[in-house]
């Protein structure tokens, strides 16, 4: 009997060593997966404060002059926008999330008629090739050397740019519908 009781006590220290280590365990992923949801708690306020401010950047501010030609041939500037809202919407051949908006937008662009004028970052074979494929039947202005990006600072697309008037930014940053909307309502 007293053999038995050396094995039971013998056996004891290695389950209360085990226990231990598997509350050790639980204790570091609680402690990781807290980290990890206060960590996305901040990341998602982060990135809420950084839309808001990419989506109001630039706001209220005075359009640049800017002149240029659309694919169609016609003139496209400050003065051709006024007494209206017009929707600049910068987007590249090769960026995916463009594509996808402008499939996304085709009736608002159809309703705004004129008011949502596709600016394409890219060659104008190329612009009229994305305007054919995707049947763009507004306007669609090729910006070959990015000369628009600059002037309205669009360092990313898809970007909107809201004119009002074509004198007066009113909104600028990633293409909401809600924005894109009132440009639609105005036409």
């Amino acid at each position: 009997m007293s053999g038995g009781k050396e094995s039971k006590t013998d056996v004891a220290p290695v389950v209360y060593a085990l226990i231990g280590a598997i509350l050790i365990v639980v204790a570091i992923e609680t402690a990781v997966l807290l980290g990890v949801v206060s960590v996305l708690g901040r990341l998602s306020k982060g990135f809420a404060e950084i839309r808001e401010v990419v989506n109001e950047g630039g706001a209220n501010q005075t359009a640049p002059d800017f002149s240029t030609i659309d694919m169609d041939g016609n003139r496209l500037n400050n003065a051709t926008l006024a007494g209206r809202l017009t929707a600049l919407l910068f987007v590249s051949t090769t960026c995916s999330s463009c594509t996808t908006t402008l499939a996304e937008m085709a009736a608002l662009r159809h309703r705004a008629r004129d008011g949502i004028v596709v600016v394409c970052q890219a060659t104008k074979a190329a612009c009229a090739g994305l305007a054919e494929s995707l049947e763009i039947k507004g306007r669609v202005v090729a910006d070959e050397e990015g000369r628009l990006a600059k002037l309205f600072a669009v360092e990313s697309v898809p970007t909107a740019v809201v004119l009002e008037s074509g004198t007066r930014i009113r909104w600028r940053g990633f293409p909401l519908r809600e924005q894109l909307e009132a440009v639609a309502a105005d036409g």
